[in-house]
């Protein structure tokens, strides 16, 4: 996985913030940690040295997680019906709750970029909570951006 994110990183998300445009990634470098490191148990000094390799500086301004109970999500899933679910949707339940521990740990040690949203509404409610906090997260730092500039 290292490999194909460092590939990812610098065949198309370095080139479009040089660009200028914004990029949205699903399951990016905290999903590594939440699944290597909290889930599997690999050393986490190894996967900091990864990651930096891996990324390269290249860290989201904003993260956003969604946040549902795992008997939830997993009734979802199985809603969808069929072979729908993925290796990351299948898996105990067990499974599941480390997965949501360790997403929520890392948005309690890096609330300057992670915004816990609850995924437990209806789809819309749950597509505006997005669209508020990506807006919200940017206008703020626009404005941040533009003071420092003016103060310059």
């Amino acid at each position: 996985m290292a490999a194909a994110r460092r590939d990812h990183v610098r065949s198309k998300i370095a080139p479009a913030l040089a660009g200028g445009i914004w990029v949205l990634c699903d399951r990016f470098m905290d999903s590594t940690r939440v699944y290597q490191v909290m889930l599997e148990g690999a050393d986490a000094d190894l996967a900091d040295s990864l990651e930096m390799i891996t990324v390269a500086g290249t860290r989201p301004d904003v993260t956003i997680i969604l946040d549902l109970d795992p008997e939830i999500a997993m009734t979802r899933v199985r809603a969808r019906g069929g072979d729908d679910a993925d290796r990351f949707d299948s898996g105990a339940l067990a499974v599941h709750k480390t997965l949501r521990k360790g997403f929520l740990s890392i948005a309690q040690t890096a609330p300057e970029r992670c915004s816990v949203i609850d995924a437990g509404g209806a789809p819309d409610t749950v597509a505006a909570a997005v669209w508020d906090c990506v807006r919200d997260r940017f206008t703020l730092q626009d404005a941040a951006t533009k003071q420092a500039v003016g103060r310059g």
